[in-house]
């Protein structure tokens, strides 16, 4: 394949700018590879579960490789390092007897500043390693992909990544489906696995139901991107927490960004103390009690978001004037959202920026993006409509989607268990996968 010169510049520019370098890897590691999976690893003291998932799976047929980023802070206890000493020489050994068809490359990063130290820098490192590979062999559409290292993955995992990136030669990037394996989960989390997830779901439904075009799940066990877009966006960040959403929504609207739903990833569902949000903190305030149900935005808040979205058209085409009349047609607490975000000037801004109602909509959802959509929710929460159980929202949405569709109201969902609905909303998003495509050079 020709090499694409514009390409492999953006990795050039982007690794002039970092300062982890390629001497990381052992040399015998320097490989020409097709695909690379970037597995943070901090304080696990057994990772058997996913070696033997990734075992049992089917064979890539490409040339692949597994980073491990073993790491820990300044500032970690003792008994966490040795942890990770284990855990790097596990590998070693692990790696120096492998004999399935990917090269296994544990890395041990220790020490690390604690201002950054975490799980962002940690997968930065691993992806800035990755992309530097990629860079050395003249491979820009490379593949770095993300996982997790308390995960499992479905049989079809590698194939299936590999096809899909091999069928979309202008594929930037791809989220993948993912199910919580609940049947393993602890039962006094079960439910909160059940409906956190449910959250997770209702949400994303939710915002394609507004049309919103940026609506893709931000896990960062289930991510994949080409190594020159990675770096086009700026490479992955080093927060403690949320660095898959903040990378994945400037990856996005890169384009062109697709869901793999043919296949599955397995993350655990496990309490834990090292994010402030997220599952394992949801998961741990259920289990000590502090939650009594998952809470969600009512369908009443997206609604008066799809309603401003559908007036797009008629903010192009029409003046500030008769703008300013359409937006008194709306919510009031979104009038109010709008008001205080100053929503008319910055249409006047747009306006004149774009030529056609395609440019015009591609500008507006860079301003309206997945950021303003969480201040949204926020106030119209605050001021009009309180969050109320998830289980709630998600049957008032499918009794909304169902209606839309025409379908029988025979069969009521009312009386839904949290797990019934759960197991349709995974249904919907594996039978109708979504994208976003947009031109870029």
């Amino acid at each position: 394949m020709k090499i694409n010169s514009t390409q492999l510049q953006l990795i050039e520019n982007y690794l002039l700018k970092q300062n982890y370098i390629l001497a990381a890897l052992p040399p015998r590691e320097v490989k020409n590879y097709d695909f690379i999976y970037v597995i943070p690893c901090y304080n696990e003291p057994d990772l058997e579960n996913l070696l033997q998932s990734l075992r049992a799976a089917h064979a890539p047929t490409l040339a692949t490789a597994l980073i491990f980023v073993i790491n820990d802070s300044e500032e970690d206890s003792p008994q966490v390092k040795q942890t990770n000493i284990e855990t790097y020489e596990f590998l070693i050994s692990e790696a120096n007897n492998w004999t399935f068809p990917f090269t296994l490359i544990p890395l041990y990063f220790s020490n690390l500043p604690s201002p950054k130290a975490g799980v962002g820098l940690a997968r930065k490192l691993g992806m800035d390693l990755a992309a530097q590979l990629f860079y050395r062999h003249g491979k820009p559409q490379g593949v770095i992909i993300s996982l997790d290292a308390d995960c499992q993955v479905a049989e079809n995992y590698f194939c299936e990544i590999e096809s899909f990136f091999l069928r979309n030669s202008t594929l930037v990037g791809t989220s993948l489906y993912f199910e919580h394996p609940i049947e393993k989960a602890d039962p006094s989390i079960v439910e909160g696995i059940i409906q956190y997830e449910l959250y997770m779901r209702y949400h994303l439904q939710a915002l394609r139901w507004c049309r919103f075009p940026y609506s893709f799940h931000t896990v960062g066990s289930c991510m994949a991107t080409r190594a020159y877009a990675y770096a086009a966006v700026g490479g992955m960040n080093t927060r403690k927490a949320g660095e898959d959403f903040y990378f994945l929504h400037k990856l996005i609207p890169y384009g062109n960004f697709a869901e793999i739903s043919t296949t599955c990833v397995y993350p655990s569902a496990r309490v834990s103390t090292r994010t402030p949000f997220g599952t394992g903190k949801t998961l741990l305030d259920w289990q000590l009690g502090k939650l009594q149900y998952v809470a969600a935005a009512p369908l009443e808040s997206y609604q008066a978001m799809r309603d401003f979205f559908s007036l797009l058209p008629y903010y192009f085409f029409q003046d500030i004037q008769q703008s300013t009349q359409k937006t008194a047609s709306l919510p009031f607490f979104m009038r109010s959202f709008l008001e205080q975000v100053k929503w008319i000037k910055k249409l006047d801004e747009i306006k004149k920026q774009t030529k056609s109602l395609e440019t015009f909509t591609k500008r507006f959802f860079q301003w309206w993006n997945a950021f303003w959509i969480i201040k949204y929710l926020h106030y119209a929460r605050e001021v009009a409509f309180p969050d109320i159980p998830v289980s709630e929202a998600a049957i008032t949405l499918l009794k909304k989607l169902n209606e839309q569709k025409g379908k029988s109201k025979e069969h009521s969902i009312e009386s839904t268990g949290t797990f019934e609905l759960l197991k349709i909303y995974r249904n919907v998003e594996k039978n109708y996968p979504h994208a976003f495509s947009k031109n870029h050079k």
